[in-house]
């Protein structure tokens, strides 16, 4: 049976599949993890305030999540984990609900762009009626690999940016159930589902976690939530029915334009059976070992570092950290955390510490410590020494921390594999050095976009600006017109990555001077925005088509032609100084002459010799151009002139469509002088089909019925109401006007360009 879960926002196609497995890791004397006893399990030594714990470990569930169609996730519940005590009967029909997990799109606009996207991650507990299986300290794990390898240890990787997924706002990095050292399949090892990613071998060995906790909200920081002293004495409950939510910054590699969306998730509790079953208070019948034996979280300041960067030569300084360290063990003895671990290690993957190896050790001797913000935390001051600073931003000058707990082990309690020593909390940070200081970005200077650039392709437009120093990305939006609402608005086109100085937008509409696009940008970081949009207006490349010109003569030297070659000469520079203004370029096909008709029959026509005019001539010759033919009248008129629109309209192309200008055709109707307008509106149907408004009372009513006969009649002329004013090209004239006086409609000029973007091979470019 499949969940459907649907996103804020929609998502692009795009094939993914994270494995979630739910395991409990927790510490029992005695007792099953489903059936407990009344015994009482151990409780602490009170007298050193040291936690004696033993592990036990349970599933709560196994699922294969995938992305894979717009706008929604699904979830599918997997086998049940391979030891006796099998949980999964309740979390999957009939006796339970796939819905004990959700994850919800909150910001995917750069995806495919940075690879970043933020989701929240919901989690249900599965035991809705069983208040003896409170989790504690439950931490939602994100699995990946891991290209850097710890100084310390080989056997710690952790992830590298740019190479691996990471989790941008990690509460912290966790040992637990990695894949490459707990690899027995089922109670107290890592799990890979029946239906989930195969032989997929992740190597982080560390992987960085959210933390979840009853009244803990999905952006709130841990900090913040154990400063109040009830959240202290709630010790990190997550409470059987209750549901959890945290946020999830993420950013996955880029490979071939697209991001690799592949990971897969554990979610880690720690447990110990209660004193009384069912239990009377919770978590108040919980033994303070309930609760994780490490370290669940840290946060750095470096008030008094004077380490610096001011160029590649210019760096140095010394490093002094201040970690304040949070640890559930410190509720026995409020603020010492420092009896609850052993040694701090503080070391560099990029050279940015200068100890053995890029490492240093810490323990009690080394450290000075000082008091916490909370009853569960401590501070402690370390001296690194000098440093060699990487560059002038904190994400240059990476580390990553180790704080090691008194007590401890790795292993499970139920004979799986584990890694060897005590559990740690791991952290990797990133150092601000001296004189910097964190700031939102300024405006983007000098963003310019190109206008006309005939090195890019069709539809392209280049944007450049300046780089930001303290830009982690750039937000390039595009000005777009709604044809229904006809209105204009702003709409995300880009997030370019913090360190890029251009970016090519490779749809943009056909247009000119006249009709210009607006883009703006603005840098951003994890503190803001720039202050103020910058903006510029650009254009692509005229689009280019071809156009051939054709007059009724005598003979093939042109004898007793009804125009001379001037008249032609003067409609192309009309039909020009209008059209590239929207961003259109015809290009004559002629060179300096006329292509001649010669039979009679085409001289004067009748109305029904158009089509055998244009199959007999243009139509074979020149079939990638619009055809364009003078002739001295039809049905008798001399100042006569249309194009041949063709119905269906994918049936409108330069092959099938023709323009025929009688002799006295740059006049409209009415004026006694001529009028150089007529060729650029006959070209307004040829190119881009649309409607002639004068033809029409007021409205559009008509634009429907212009083809007969059976369907389709799809898509029909243009029509725009808007339309319905003197000077509109396609309303056609006052007298005497010359074609910089005329204009179209935003929607005339919005269908130009779609039409011909739509229908590109209807226009071979010459």
């Amino acid at each position: 049976m499949r969940a459907q879960l649907r996103s804020v926002q929609p998502i692009s196609r795009i094939a993914a599949c994270l494995l979630l497995i739910l395991a409990i890791i927790g510490c029992s004397r005695s007792g099953s993890p489903v059936t407990p006893t009344d015994t009482a399990a151990g409780g602490p030594d009170v007298q050193t305030g040291v936690r004696d714990d033993s592990a036990y470990a349970m599933s709560w569930g196994v699922w294969d999540v995938s992305m894979e169609s717009p706008g929604s996730f699904e979830i599918v519940p997997l086998r049940a984990a391979q030891y006796t005590l099998n949980v999964a009967y309740f979390l999957q029909p009939p006796a339970g609900k796939t819905s004990n997990m959700n994850v919800t799109i909150v910001d995917d606009h750069s995806l495919f762009t940075t690879g970043r996207v933020v989701i929240d991650v919901v989690l249900k507990h599965p035991f809705p009626a069983y208040s003896e299986y409170a989790g504690f300290d439950v931490l939602g794990v994100f699995i990946h690999n891991g290209q850097r390898i710890a100084r310390h240890s080989s056997a710690v990787r952790y992830a590298s940016p740019g190479t691996d997924a990471i989790l941008i706002n990690a509460d912290g990095y966790t040992r637990w159930m990695n894949p490459v050292e707990f690899t027995a399949p089922g109670l107290g090892g890592y799990l890979e589902g029946a239906l989930g990613t195969k032989k997929i071998h992740w190597t982080a060995t560390i992987n960085p976690y959210k933390y979840f906790c009853d009244d803990l909200s999905a952006t709130e920081s841990i900090a913040d939530h154990y400063s109040s002293s009830q959240m202290v004495n709630n010790r990190g409950v997550f409470r059987a029915g209750r549901t959890n939510t945290r946020r999830y910054d993420l950013k996955f590699p880029m490979s071939g334009g697209y991001p690799q969306v592949k990971f897969q998730y554990a979610v880690v509790a720690s447990w110990l059976e209660p004193n009384h079953v069912p239990p009377t208070s919770v978590p108040g019948d919980f033994p303070p070992g309930a609760n994780i034996t490490e370290p669940f979280f840290l946060r750095m300041e470096t008030d008094g570092t004077t380490a610096y960067w001011n160029s590649p030569t210019d760096k140095g300084g010394d490093l002094l950290l201040t970690l304040e360290v949070f640890d559930q063990g410190a509720r026995l003895s409020p603020g010492n955390v420092e009896t609850q671990i052993s040694k701090i290690i503080v070391e560099s993957p990029s050279g940015f510490i200068l100890g053995s190896n890029n490492m240093l050790t810490f323990g009690s001797a080394d450290w000075s410590t000082s008091p916490g913000s909370t009853t569960l935390s401590q501070r402690f001051v370390l001296d690194c020494g000098a440093v060699d600073p990487n560059g002038p931003s904190p994400k240059d000058n990476p580390v990553l921390v180790a704080v090691e707990s008194a007590t401890g082990s790795y292993d499970t309690g139920v004979g799986t594999p584990h890694p060897t020593g005590r559990p740690n909390l791991y952290q990797v940070l990133e150092v601000p050095l001296s004189g910097w200081t964190p700031e939102i970005p300024g405006n983007v200077m000098n963003f310019n976009a190109s206008d006309g650039d005939t090195g890019l392709g069709n539809h392209q437009v280049k944007l450049t600006w300046d780089p930001a120093s303290n830009a982690d990305e750039y937000t390039i939006e595009r000005y777009n017109y709604n044809t229904s609402p006809k209105t204009w608005q702003w709409a995300h086109l880009y997030t370019a990555p913090g360190g890029s100085t251009s970016y090519i937008d490779t749809n943009a509409r056909y247009s000119g001077t006249r009709d210009t696009i607006d883009y703006r940008m603005r840098a951003e970081n994890g503190l803001g925005s720039s202050p103020s949009w910058s903006t510029d207006d650009g254009y692509p490349k005229k689009r280019r088509v071809g156009i051939a010109f054709w007059c009724a003569a005598d003979n093939s030297s042109g004898a007793n032609a009804v125009v001379p070659w001037s008249r032609a000469v003067a409609d192309y520079t009309d039909l020009q100084t209008f059209w590239n203004d929207f961003g259109f370029d015809y290009i004559m096909e002629n060179s300096g002459s006329f292509f001649w008709m010669t039979n009679i029959n085409y001289r004067n026509l009748t109305g029904t010799e158009g089509e055998s005019m244009h199959a007999e001539f243009g139509k074979v010759s020149h079939p990638n151009s619009i055809n364009v033919y003078y002739v001295a009248t039809s049905d008798g008129d001399p100042a006569a002139a249309y194009c041949s629109s063709v119905c269906p309209g994918t049936d409108h192309t330069t092959k099938n469509i023709f323009i025929v200008l009688c002799q006295d055709a740059r006049t409209p109707p009415g004026c006694p002088q001529g009028d150089p307008i007529v060729l650029a509106h006959e070209c307004g149907h040829g190119l881009t089909r649309f409607w002639d408004m004068y033809l029409l009372v007021t409205t559009c009513a008509a634009d429907n019925t212009w083809c007969t006969g059976p369907p389709p009649f799809i898509p029909p002329l243009y029509c725009d109401e808007d339309a319905d004013y003197p000077l509109n090209l396609m309303y056609f004239s006052y007298c005497g006007s010359t074609p910089p006086e005329y204009s179209l409609t935003t929607g005339q000029f919005i269908e130009a360009n779609s039409w011909v973007r739509d229908h590109e091979t209807a226009y071979p470019v010459p």
